[in-house]
């Protein structure tokens, strides 16, 4: 299932949602936070669709080069911080060595992707005045 969310004046955001376990559900951790992934993994609620999903909607214009700085600063921020907090559940949890670095290499490959599609959003937005 894939979630669109539209307001005018700001890029579109969209996420997909699955609904089964897979490796992509600990890089769904950077689109909508880390909110229960390793109990979900215990309990086996990880192969249901999420209550809540949630979307950061980026501005298609910002006032100064600095807003819009400041602002993809605090997301890359935000990603690294989920992926770190993911990161650290998957060793703290995680029985088999080689499940272990697979879903850490799903992570990573997870995080990488948002942070390139945030390097995108950033080329799409403008500056008032520019």
């Amino acid at each position: 299932m894939t979630v669109v969310c539209r307001k005018e004046g700001y890029l579109d955001a969209s996420s997909q949602l699955r609904s089964k376990f897979e490796g992509w559900t600990f890089g769904n951790v950077i689109f909508g936070g880390l909110v229960g992934v390793v109990v979900d993994a215990g309990s086996g609620a990880m192969h249901d669709y999420p209550q809540s999903v949630t979307l950061v909607l980026i501005p298609k214009e910002f006032a100064s080069g600095r807003d819009r700085d400041q602002f993809f600063a605090e997301r890359r921020a935000e990603i690294a911080k989920q992926s770190e907090e993911a990161a650290q559940q998957i060793q703290k949890r995680c029985q088999n060595q080689t499940d272990c670095a697979s879903l850490a290499k799903k992570l990573e490959s997870a995080r990488d992707k948002r942070l390139a599609e945030l390097d995108q959003q950033f080329a799409l937005v403008r500056v008032k005045g520019e």
